[in-house]
Protein backbone atom coordinates (compact mmCIF):
# COMPACT_ATOMS: atom_id res chain seq x y z
CA UNK A 1 0.00 0.00 0.00
CA UNK A 2 1.53 3.20 -0.73
CA UNK A 3 1.83 5.41 2.19
CA UNK A 4 1.41 9.54 1.02
CA UNK A 5 3.66 11.75 3.16
CA UNK A 6 1.68 14.28 5.24
CA UNK A 7 2.76 17.27 2.88
CA UNK A 8 4.31 17.88 -0.66
CA UNK A 9 5.54 20.96 -1.88
CA UNK A 10 6.06 22.00 -5.51
CA UNK A 11 6.14 24.96 -7.69
CA UNK A 12 4.12 25.01 -10.90
CA UNK A 13 5.17 26.28 -13.82
CA UNK A 14 3.01 28.62 -16.57
CA UNK A 15 2.94 27.83 -20.04
CA UNK A 16 4.57 31.18 -20.79
CA UNK A 17 7.43 29.94 -18.44
CA UNK A 18 6.50 32.01 -15.38
CA UNK A 19 7.01 30.13 -11.94
CA UNK A 20 3.81 30.49 -9.99
CA UNK A 21 5.36 29.61 -6.78
CA UNK A 22 2.74 27.39 -5.75
CA UNK A 23 3.10 25.68 -2.52
CA UNK A 24 0.63 22.77 -2.39
CA UNK A 25 -0.13 20.62 0.96
CA UNK A 26 -1.66 17.22 -0.05
CA UNK A 27 -3.55 15.81 2.50
CA UNK A 28 -5.03 12.17 2.69
CA UNK A 29 -8.97 11.39 3.54
CA UNK A 30 -11.12 8.49 3.69
CA UNK A 31 -14.43 8.46 2.91
CA UNK A 32 -16.83 5.28 1.55
CA UNK A 33 -15.61 5.74 -1.65
CA UNK A 34 -11.96 5.26 -0.69
CA UNK A 35 -8.73 7.36 0.31
CA UNK A 36 -8.75 10.90 -1.52
CA UNK A 37 -6.06 13.54 -2.16
CA UNK A 38 -6.92 17.14 -1.97
CA UNK A 39 -4.13 19.80 -2.12
CA UNK A 40 -4.60 23.57 -0.97
CA UNK A 41 -2.75 26.31 -1.20
CA UNK A 42 -0.76 28.44 0.96
CA UNK A 43 -4.31 30.52 1.92
CA UNK A 44 -5.44 26.99 2.54
CA UNK A 45 -7.56 27.09 -0.29
CA UNK A 46 -8.27 24.40 -3.08
CA UNK A 47 -5.83 25.41 -5.61
CA UNK A 48 -7.51 23.16 -8.19
CA UNK A 49 -10.97 24.81 -8.25
CA UNK A 50 -14.39 22.52 -8.17
CA UNK A 51 -13.51 19.15 -9.51
CA UNK A 52 -15.55 17.77 -12.41
CA UNK A 53 -16.38 14.48 -13.15
CA UNK A 54 -15.26 13.16 -16.58
CA UNK A 55 -16.10 9.44 -16.59
CA UNK A 56 -16.87 6.59 -14.60
CA UNK A 57 -15.80 3.28 -14.68
CA UNK A 58 -12.14 3.76 -14.17
CA UNK A 59 -11.79 0.62 -11.78
CA UNK A 60 -11.70 -1.39 -14.27
CA UNK A 61 -7.77 0.10 -15.61
CA UNK A 62 -4.30 1.32 -14.75
CA UNK A 63 -3.21 4.29 -15.35
CA UNK A 64 0.08 4.43 -17.24
CA UNK A 65 0.12 8.20 -17.47
CA UNK A 66 -1.18 11.35 -19.10
CA UNK A 67 0.84 13.55 -21.70
CA UNK A 68 -0.36 15.28 -25.19
CA UNK A 69 -0.01 11.43 -27.23
CA UNK A 70 -1.60 12.29 -30.12
CA UNK A 71 0.12 15.38 -30.49
CA UNK A 72 -3.33 17.89 -30.52
CA UNK A 73 -2.18 20.31 -27.39
CA UNK A 74 -4.48 18.92 -25.19
CA UNK A 75 -3.71 16.02 -22.35
CA UNK A 76 -4.51 12.45 -23.26
CA UNK A 77 -5.20 9.60 -20.81
CA UNK A 78 -3.04 5.90 -21.21
CA UNK A 79 -4.84 3.27 -19.27
CA UNK A 80 -4.39 -0.40 -19.52
CA UNK A 81 -7.39 -2.81 -19.18
CA UNK A 82 -7.54 -6.13 -16.90
CA UNK A 83 -6.81 -8.00 -20.39
CA UNK A 84 -3.65 -6.07 -21.13
CA UNK A 85 -4.70 -3.64 -23.64
CA UNK A 86 -3.21 -0.31 -23.94
CA UNK A 87 -6.02 2.41 -24.73
CA UNK A 88 -5.42 6.18 -25.49
CA UNK A 89 -8.14 8.30 -24.02
CA UNK A 90 -7.68 11.39 -26.02
CA UNK A 91 -8.60 14.50 -24.25
CA UNK A 92 -11.11 17.31 -26.10
CA UNK A 93 -9.82 20.72 -24.31
CA UNK A 94 -13.73 20.54 -22.83
CA UNK A 95 -13.23 18.22 -19.64
CA UNK A 96 -14.20 14.97 -21.11
CA UNK A 97 -12.41 12.71 -23.75
CA UNK A 98 -12.78 12.13 -27.85
CA UNK A 99 -12.94 8.55 -28.90
CA UNK A 100 -10.37 5.84 -27.35
CA UNK A 101 -8.36 3.44 -29.32
CA UNK A 102 -6.29 0.70 -28.48
CA UNK A 103 -2.70 1.53 -28.87
CA UNK A 104 -1.21 -1.95 -27.49
CA UNK A 105 -1.68 -5.23 -25.72
CA UNK A 106 0.13 -7.55 -23.73
CA UNK A 107 1.05 -4.61 -21.43
CA UNK A 108 -0.36 -7.59 -18.62
CA UNK A 109 3.53 -8.74 -18.07
CA UNK A 110 4.60 -4.77 -17.10
CA UNK A 111 4.23 -1.88 -14.40
CA UNK A 112 4.53 1.40 -15.81
CA UNK A 113 7.30 3.63 -14.35
CA UNK A 114 6.53 6.79 -16.41
CA UNK A 115 5.75 8.83 -19.82
CA UNK A 116 8.08 11.38 -21.54
CA UNK A 117 10.53 11.96 -24.18
CA UNK A 118 13.21 9.78 -22.43
CA UNK A 119 15.22 9.60 -25.70
CA UNK A 120 14.94 13.55 -27.23
CA UNK A 121 12.96 12.88 -30.27
CA UNK A 122 9.99 15.52 -29.13
CA UNK A 123 7.75 12.45 -28.34
CA UNK A 124 6.44 11.43 -25.55
CA UNK A 125 7.75 7.46 -24.90
CA UNK A 126 6.70 4.95 -22.23
CA UNK A 127 9.59 3.16 -19.79
CA UNK A 128 7.94 -0.36 -17.98
CA UNK A 129 9.36 -3.22 -16.09
CA UNK A 130 8.54 -6.33 -17.04
CA UNK A 131 7.52 -7.84 -13.72
CA UNK A 132 8.46 -11.31 -14.58
CA UNK A 133 12.53 -10.62 -15.37
CA UNK A 134 12.73 -7.28 -13.70
CA UNK A 135 14.47 -6.35 -17.21
CA UNK A 136 13.27 -2.12 -17.63
CA UNK A 137 12.07 -1.21 -21.25
CA UNK A 138 12.12 2.11 -23.37
CA UNK A 139 9.09 2.06 -25.85
CA UNK A 140 10.03 5.08 -27.77
CA UNK A 141 7.15 6.63 -30.01
CA UNK A 142 7.04 7.86 -33.26
CA UNK A 143 4.47 10.86 -33.53
CA UNK A 144 1.61 7.88 -34.43
CA UNK A 145 3.15 4.22 -33.52
CA UNK A 146 5.65 2.78 -30.61
CA UNK A 147 8.85 1.91 -32.16
CA UNK A 148 11.38 -1.41 -30.75
CA UNK A 149 11.55 -1.69 -27.69
CA UNK A 150 14.76 -0.94 -26.05
CA UNK A 151 16.48 -2.40 -22.92
CA UNK A 152 17.40 0.10 -20.34
CA UNK A 153 18.21 -1.46 -17.35
CA UNK A 154 18.23 -4.68 -15.06
CA UNK A 155 17.34 -5.96 -11.24
CA UNK A 156 14.38 -3.67 -11.23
Amino acid sequence: MFDLAEQLEFTATSEDGRVLDALAHAKRHQSARGEYITAVDEEGSNSFGTRTQIGTGWNAYTFTGVTDLNADTYPDVIARDTSGALWLYPGNGSDGFGTRSQIGTGWNAYTFAGIGDFNGDGNPDVIAREDATGILWLYPRTATAFNTRQQTGSSW
